[in-house]
């Protein structure tokens, strides 16, 4: 079971009520307890033992100081394998911990691997309980956004491909506003910063010794951390502590411009998602039919992930109801408003 309720983590979710004017709904077709993909029936099917978890997420500094700040036992894996990473230094610098290049090269390459390589699991995947994230309660972006199925389907897509540019926006803002105050010295700050200064070797490049071996030296660690090099969690815990107390209007004005315009984004899609009003014409969405019998119409949509079944008779006047205004193809086929909204929001007919 997740240890938390809701759609987000709580520390965002407070966030996005305040950003958006009301609370995030919930997507439960998703329902990472028990994984819809790696139910027998499911296409494609995930494995039991890494479900979607074939990625390793790029966790902002304050986020991994707040894990390191919660005592709750159902995150000690969690905290022990953020500590690992760590230690090992690949991709930890004071602005969090980043994907190693190695595997960023692997996962690139790799072809159907998601939710189906063991050796591409997270390493906060804890392997009991039929598989639980360790560090759910902390998730970044990516994981907080992500859904193998939606209650809206491609409208609720919108909405949380806005939701993730935003709050990727943020925590770039808020990792970079974390290492600015509590500063490990001019050399740490240009390997960090290579974008506002030049492009570190340590950055780019081929893969190098430490990159192939998992484990940094002391010397490259040391390029990246400054004065706080030995101090690794602890610079974490305070950055946790600089950011968990900030209200969103704080964040905005951190964020810039870039944030401005994701959060205008975001507000749009959400307005969108709570909007349940059917469409006045449509046309055929661009759908594949996978299967077909006299029963039901088995289509793939909007997503791999969430296969779309019809009815026969409702595949059938399909083109019946895109070919006149809906206020008057739908009652002759005896549908009502819902029913068109669901189609539309699963992308078998599209406004138009």
């Amino acid at each position: 079971m997740d240890p938390d309720p809701g759609p987000l983590p709580p520390l965002y979710g407070r966030w996005m009520d305040e950003a958006l004017g009301g609370p995030v709904p919930d997507e439960p077709r998703a329902d990472c307890a028990r994984c819809p993909q790696c139910e027998p029936a499911a296409s494609p099917r995930f494995h039991p033992q890494t479900k979607c978890c074939t990625y390793v997420p790029r966790l902002p500094n304050f986020l991994v100081g707040a894990l390191l700040l919660d005592e709750d036992p159902a995150f000690a894996p969690g905290r022990a394998s953020v500590r690992a990473r760590i230690a090992a230094g690949v991709a930890a610098t004071p602005l969090g911990l980043d994907r190693p290049r190695g595997y960023e090269l692997l996962y690139a390459d790799a072809e159907r691997a998601f939710g189906r390589s063991r050796a591409l699991r997270c390493p906060h995947f804890v392997d009991e309980d039929g598989g639980r994230c360790g560090i759910w309660r902390h998730r970044e972006a990516t994981c907080a956004s992500w859904f193998c199925r939606h209650a809206r389907g491609v409208v609720s897509v919108r909405f949380w491909s806005a939701l993730h540019r935003l709050l990727a926006v943020a925590e770039g803002a808020l990792a970079r506003h974390c290492v600015e105050r509590l500063d490990p010295g001019s050399a740490a700050l240009e390997h960090l910063f290579p974008a506002l200064l030049h492009r570190s070797k340590d950055l780019a490049g081929r893969l190098d010794p430490d990159d192939l071996d998992g484990r940094a030296t002391d010397e490259r660690r040391l390029r990246h951390w400054g004065s706080w090099f030995g101090r690794e969690e602890e610079l974490y815990r305070e950055c946790a502590a600089i950011v968990s107390p900030l209200r969103w209007k704080e964040i905005v004005r951190l964020g810039g411009p870039e944030l401005a315009i994701a959060l205008r984004l975001a507000r749009e899609a959400y307005h969108e998602l709570l909007d349940e009003r059917a469409p006045s014409r449509l046309r055929l969405g661009r759908l594949r039919v996978l299967a077909l019998d006299d029963t039901t119409a088995r289509l793939e949509t909007y997503s791999p992930y969430d296969l779309v079944e019809l009815p026969r008779p409702l595949f059938d006047a399909l083109p019946a109801l895109a070919a006149r205004p809906v206020d008057e193809a739908a009652p002759a086929l005896g549908l009502d408003e819902a029913t068109v909204r669901r189609l539309v929001d699963f992308a078998v007919l599209e406004e138009g």
